[in-house]
């Protein structure tokens, strides 16, 4: 008891500013209960321990309110709203409200499948059926259901037509996957697995309230406005957003991706996220015993040595750069493509 009264008087010494991040393992689906895994931290990166009050945008929180932080983390459960979008949390904790934002995504089990149309392709394109391990040629017109993979190969391009006038633009060396493709009478709702390649989604909103995600290996991008892109490589996942507004999820962290910027994942950056989550718990752990000990001079300097390097979570900043392609490049490619296909009598498009 005197040590942990030792370790509040340290801490006390300090006035802090808080940050706050939240890890989501699964979807959070409108309507349904998730847990929420919340960090809290100060500006040294200390692990906030203490009760805050959490206020949510929309939904239900169903945890015991004000919350109790242990060693910086709260599991909260929560109900999501029925309506899919973006809900804010706030949270007041001395005087401070940091926020984080969470995807709510529609509730697809109840909307009627849907298929994407091959309005257009050139080259040497391909289609793998749902349960068939085999390849075939695609003709335009021709339709993919959930569950169907697409794959275009070099010097080759194709363009998808989803509900609500949505498309799928994919580059040549891509290979897709569809998720899921599923509306009602006020929502679509689309889930691309981008396996290689890049791929771009341009958004239609004048009919429909759009939700489109494209997956990346570890990495997930949802689209609010119009124009999204997406590129997997055997090292990197890129995010681009060419036009309105897009979210990230990475190692289950919700990130807003302005516009013409990108985000960056190389091979071993999502295994960054764990590693130093880990390391500045030990630190702190060590932290802790050496004021236990009495030890109250060597604890400042193990404190002094967290640097904005090793805050609990990797910078974002990071990850996220200026674009380094615009849309006009990606038209141009696919121009280039079309003209190039069509001067063969249409050979292999449309």
């Amino acid at each position: 008891m005197k040590a942990l009264a030792s370790l509040v008087i340290f801490l006390a010494l300090f006035a802090f500013s808080f940050d706050v991040y939240c890890k989501v393992p699964d979807d959070v689906i409108a309507g349904r209960k998730s847990d929420i895994v919340v960090t809290l931290v100060d500006e040294l990166s200390m692990p906030y321990m203490g009760q805050a009050e959490i206020l949510p945008s929309g939904g239900e929180l169903l945890s015991e309110n004000p919350v109790e932080f242990d060693m910086g983390s709260v599991i909260l459960k929560y109900k999501a709203p029925d309506k899919a979008g973006e809900v804010r949390f706030e949270i007041s904790v001395e005087g401070e409200m940091p926020s984080f934002s969470v995807e709510v995504l529609p509730d697809y089990t109840s909307m009627k499948s849907q298929y994407f149309e091959i309005a257009e392709f050139g080259g040497h394109v391909s289609m793998e059926r749902k349960g068939k391990n085999l390849y075939e040629g695609v003709s335009s017109g021709e339709k993919l259901f959930e569950g169907d993979r697409l794959q275009v190969l070099k010097e080759s391009y194709a363009i998808l037509e989803g509900p609500g006038g949505n498309r799928i633009e994919i580059a040549p060396n891509s290979m897709i996957l569809v998720e899921k493709v599923r509306s009602d009478s006020k929502t679509v709702f689309i889930r691309i697995e981008v396996i290689k390649g890049e791929v771009v989604s341009r958004v239609t909103e004048e009919l429909f309230n759009t939700v489109l995600l494209l997956d990346g290996k570890s990495v997930t991008a949802g689209v609010r406005g119009t124009i999204l892109g997406m590129e997997v490589s055997s090292d990197e996942v890129d995010v681009r957003n060419f036009e309105g507004k897009v979210w990230v999820k990475a190692a289950g962290e919700f990130y807003d991706l302005p516009r013409m910027k990108m985000m960056r994942f190389g091979k071993n950056a999502l295994v960054q996220f764990e590693r130093v989550q880990k390391e500045t718990m030990e630190r702190f752990e060590r932290m802790e015993r050496e004021i236990m000990k009495g030890f109250e001079q060597r604890a400042k300097q193990l404190l002094s040595t967290f640097g904005m390097e090793e805050m609990f979570r990797i910078d974002m900043r990071d990850f996220t750069r200026p674009i380094d392609k615009n849309i006009k490049s990606f038209d141009e490619m696919i121009n280039g493509l079309r003209k190039k296909w069509r001067k063969r009598n249409g050979k292999g498009g449309n």
